[in-house]
């Protein structure tokens, strides 16, 4: 046992080369020692461990039960990846539902965060900005959440009474995302969430008055987004 314990310390120390680590130290005592390990002597078949406030531990390897070597924490690494996007979905309320189109454009920042812009046409064309992020991921989904704040830019003619008018309003789009072939190629996003459009218009009707309309649009919304 106590050759076999030497040959694996020789390979830590090979792969480790001299520099100090992270380690934790179990005994067969069953105490466990936590600090940096700044010494490995093969030869005297014993570690020297130093814990915080500067003490110093020397751990003959024959009540050594096992070492851990601390795995630092991964850096958030940023890839900004091009992504686009388009998706079509349902909006629904109690007067009406209709249909939706997306074209988006963003980043996919890393396997969790993806952010960018995009355009939904339904009875009003709007611009947004979107962003994700996925608190859940496995091989086959990932499950997140999305929010999608925007502005009204116009709106599809629906009455030939109006000669001219002009919209303006608030745009937003916030709930949840399933997102299936979870790879960094592609993907098939299931959007559900709720829809808040206020728009103000003004317009000259057909006797060339003045006629000013602010509406509030409440709606849930399913959607697919296909991603490459």
């Amino acid at each position: 046992m106590r050759k076999l314990l030497m040959i694996v310390w020789s390979c830590f120390s090979f792969l480790c080369a001299n520099a100090q680590q992270k380690v934790t130290v179990y005994q067969h005592n069953g105490s466990k020692t936590i600090g940096e390990l700044i010494q490995r002597d093969s030869v005297a078949q014993r570690i020297m461990v130093e814990i915080q406030g500067g003490s110093e531990f020397v751990i003959p390897f024959s009540e050594i039960d096992s070492v851990v070597f601390s795995t630092p924490k991964q850096k958030l690494v940023l890839e900004a990846r091009p992504v686009w996007g388009f998706g079509l979905g349902a909006l629904m309320n109690a007067d009406r539902n209709i249909l939706q189109f997306d074209a988006q454009a963003g980043f996919r920042f890393n396997a969790k965060m993806q952010g960018g812009i995009g355009v939904a046409f339904s009875d009003v064309i709007s611009g947004y900005l979107d962003y994700r992020y996925y608190f859940y991921q496995s091989k086959l989904f990932s499950v997140g959440a999305y929010v999608q704040p925007g502005i009204v830019l116009s709106q599809f003619r629906n009455n030939y009474y109006y000669d001219t008018y002009n919209i303006r309003g608030f745009y937003s789009n916030t709930g949840f995302s399933l997102k299936l072939f979870n790879n960094t190629n592609r993907s098939f996003s299931i959007h559900a969430g709720y829809q808040y459009v206020n728009k103000k218009q003004s317009y000259t009707d057909y006797l060339g008055n003045q006629v000013k309309i602010v509406s509030d649009l409440n709606r849930y919304v399913i959607q697919g987004i296909f991603a490459f």
